[in-house]
């Protein structure tokens, strides 16, 4: 879980992440270079949810 991570980044004074490719891509391996579904989030990294309390999370956090 990213969101529990947070306050270890924040004490190393991280101020931005970088994240790779989330677009759904064919099979369980890949960067997700090769997307499918421009517009979905690859089912394994989880859920759209899941992916905007990430992104909150770092924003409230400023990172």
């Amino acid at each position: 879980n990213v969101t529990a991570k947070v306050d270890y980044l924040v004490k190393l004074d991280v101020i931005a992440v970088e994240i790779m490719p989330i677009n759904e891509f064919p099979g369980h391996i890949g960067w997700g270079y090769t997307p499918r579904y421009h517009f979905a989030i690859q089912s394994t990294y989880g859920t759209t949810a899941d992916m905007k309390e990430i992104l909150d999370t770092f924003n409230w956090n400023r990172i």
